[in-house]
């Protein structure tokens, strides 16, 4: 009975209010309501993190780190490889830096064989090409079947690194595609400095079994995620769409990577990406079957294309990666005589760069690309000038040098 009263007066409450104050809270009510639908329909979009990205995310990171093993192992092993073979500085120059030149095509001819292929025939001739350049170096008993080996191997590099972090971005959920991603760049840098660890580890051995080794290393892991990881991973469904026929799997391949709320939302947003690409390229005609003539013809795209290749060119020939490869000859210009501490040093360089390339990974959302990349170029430009100074004065001694590398 004392309930009824109250109930009552909250009742006729309700009923006393004015039009207006019951169309500001019906308006209020519609607010949560489409709020709580748009923040379900987020989560739906956003996916889960299911099974089957994890294990692919990490089959295709084994491979990015193989990659980094390469720039890293060079620094060290091309020290007995030149006293074993009698390279030249030429020869040695060549040795090193003919991979990036022939990575460059490799990354070029990516994308026609991705939208021939796919993507996980293309992993698969990747991980072959790679293995296969690995096992001719270490066969090599001359600077020709060197040279031959580095560009297999550069052609591996270049695929790899142009299929890879597509790949990942495509059979991510929405939700956790930034992360999977930046997972690519971090397992190249720890792959580095494995590199650079195991120089280290085989330094008292003598010189032909000691780099031979280090080229027959990375086989192990490349062997074992060829025969086991990389036959279950799933074709991208972006790629699966191009044909209307493989629908039904591409949507299994997304409820199998993303769960099945974000399943439906994600193909459908393929789809659409795909009708827009087909609509755009049959409104402009023969115009849009040239391909790569458009990147110079659109000013927008030339634009794009020369702030994003000057970038790239301006990185590698501003002489930091350069550096990198030629640790143990840099800290030798500068007076370390002693072959380990040249290594040791070259480690700790790898371990350096590892943990920055993390932090910046975590660090470009919060205070932009732009900024981040003027930053890294002003340390790069300072450390260059400092290194050079380092090398050059008289009174600069190794740890000078190092310090700079770091």
């Amino acid at each position: 009975r004392a309930e009824g009263p109250q109930m009552r007066r909250g009742y006729v409450g309700r009923d006393s209010m004015t039009a207006s104050e019951k169309e500001v809270r019906k308006d209020d009510e519609t607010r949560e309501m489409i709020s709580s639908m748009e923040m379900e329909d987020a989560r739906k979009r956003g996916g889960n993190l299911e099974w089957l990205a994890v294990s692919s995310v990490m089959t295709v990171s084994i491979f990015a780190g193989l990659l980094g093993y390469d720039i890293g192992v060079m620094a060290g092993a091309l020290l007995p490889m030149s006293r074993d073979l009698s390279f030249t500085s030429w020869q040695e120059e060549i040795a090193v830096g003919c991979l990036n030149f022939v990575s460059a095509a490799g990354s070029i001819s990516g994308g026609t064989m991705y939208n021939k292929l796919g993507a996980v025939k293309c992993v698969k001739i990747a991980v072959v090409l790679y293995a296969v350049g690995m096992l001719v170096i270490a066969a090599s008993y001359s600077f020709g079947m060197v040279f031959v080996g580095r560009l297999i191997v550069g052609l591996g590099v270049g695929l790899g690194f142009a299929i890879c972090p597509q790949y990942i971005a495509e059979i991510s959920p929405p939700a956790w595609r930034g992360v999977l991603v930046s997972c690519f760049e971090i397992s190249i840098n720890l792959g580095l400095c494995g590199g650079y660890l195991a120089n280290l580890v085989v330094v008292d051995l003598s010189d032909s079994p000691r780099w031979r080794l280090l080229m027959l290393l990375p086989l192990v892991p490349t062997s074992l995620i060829y025969i086991l990881n990389i036959p279950k991973l799933p074709e991208s469904p972006r790629w699966l769409l191009r044909e209307p026929r493989n629908e039904a799997l591409a949507r299994d391949v997304l409820v199998r990577t993303c769960g099945e709320a974000a399943a439906g939302p994600a193909l459908a947003d393929i789809k659409e990406i795909i009708a827009q690409q087909n609509a755009e390229e049959e409104s402009q005609g023969d115009r849009g079957k040239k391909g790569w003539a458009l990147l110079f013809e659109e000013p927008v795209a030339r634009r794009a294309l020369l702030i994003g290749a000057g970038t790239a060119f301006f990185q590698q020939a501003n002489g930091s990666e350069a550096a990198v490869y030629y640790v143990p000859q840099v800290l030798k210009a500068a007076g370390v005589e002693s072959e380990r501490d040249q290594l040791g040093a070259a480690a700790v360089v790898g371990l350096c760069k590892t943990v920055f390339i993390t932090v910046g990974q975590f660090s470009v959302d919060r205070y932009g690309r732009r900024v981040m990349l003027l930053t890294s170029i002003a340390a790069v430009t300072a450390s260059l000038w400092l290194l050079a100074y380092c090398l050059g004065a008289a009174q600069a001694g190794g740890s000078a040098a190092g310090v700079t590398l770091f």
